[in-house]
Formats: structure tokens, C-alpha cells, sequence
């Protein structure tokens, strides 16, 4: 084992930043409350996870080569692959649990939504839903954000009924 150097203190800093990200991702029921309703999703998303997946093994596999070759491996060469089989991970978490009604807030885009933030919504034709938002990363700014939601139409009474009921402003 090598000396440590700047570069590793930043990999261990980065290291411990995302293993944080990872129990925030896993304890989503605390922050956001229990699930109300999981949305059917129509894109294919498998493929992004079998990439997640698939990117987290060879990372693996980089884990168990420098694990062998300790002696010559610096900590930022044992690090770089955990954090990459951390934000793998994470990315599949994201994909996994996307549309979700929750009791404090939905899901959208691997990101969280509070009721408090979500400022309207609006039906755009059968299926699709668009939520205006401000975003918490950008509350400095006050800035509002849409995204649209594509709703199974079995499910678009459940989520005009959620969205009525924590929201004060509708529009259909």
C-alpha cells in the first residue's frame, strides 16, 4: 500500500458521500412514508438496469483484481470501483422504485417530489400528466419545473384522487 495523497482523501470523501446517498435511496419509506401506489410504466426500463447491473459487474470485477494486488494498489484503486458499484446501485434503486405515490411525495425522474413543492398538475389528453414543481435542488432560485408522467388509464382516477387530496389546486 502506497502513501496517502490528496486524491485518496477526495476518493474516501466521495466514498463515504455516496454510501449516504445509498441509505437515503434504501430508506425511502422514512422520507417519503409508505407507498400509496406503484404506477405501471410503459417505456422498457429493464434495458437501463441490465446496463446498471451489468456496469456494477465489471466493476466488481476491477474490485477483486486490485483486492489481489493490494500490495501494489493505492486507496484511490481500491475506492474507484466501489463507488462505481455504489452508483450502480443507486441508478437501479432510481429506476426500480420511478412513479411511485408515496404519503410525503412522489417519485419522478430517480428524484423526490414533496406535495408542498408540487404547485399544479394538468391532464394532457388520456394518459399524460404534467406536474409543475419548484425543484428543491434549485430552491435558491425559485425555479418552477414540468415533467410529465405518463398514467396508465386504469390508474388516472387513483392519481387525480392523490393529487386532489394533497394538492389544493387542480386542473383537468
Amino acid at each position: 500500500m502506497k502513501s496517502i495523497g490528496y486524491l485518496d482523501v477526495f476518493s474516501i470523501i466521495t466514498l463515504i458521500i455516496m454510501i449516504c446517498l445509498l441509505f437515503i435511496h434504501l430508506n425511502r419509506k422514512k422520507k417519503l412514508g409508505k407507498l400509496l401506489l406503484k404506477m405501471k410504466d410503459k417505456t422498457n426500463r429493464r434495458y437501463s438496469m441490465f446496463f446498471w447491473f451489468f456496469m456494477a459487474c465489471i466493476y466488481v470485477l476491477f474490485s477483486i483484481q486490485d483486492i489481489i494486488n493490494i500490495n501494489n494498489a493505492s486507496i484511490t484503486s481500491l475506492v474507484s470501483p466501489v463507488l462505481w458499484i455504489i452508483l450502480s446501485t443507486i441508478s437501479i434503486l432510481g429506476i426500480k422504485y420511478d412513479k411511485e405515490v408515496r404519503e410525503n411525495g412522489i417519485t419522478v425522474n430517480q428524484d423526490y417530489i414533496y406535495w408542498s413543492d408540487i404547485i399544479s398538475y394538468e391532464w394532457k389528453g388520456k394518459e399524460k400528466l404534467e406536474i409543475t414543481y419548484y425543484d428543491p435542488k434549485l430552491s435558491i432560485f425559485n425555479k418552477k419545473t414540468s415533467y410529465e408522467w405518463i398514467v396508465e388509464i386504469e390508474d388516472k382516477e387513483k392519481v387525480s384522487e392523490f393529487f386532489n387530496q394533497y394538492i389544493n389546486v387542480t386542473k383537468y
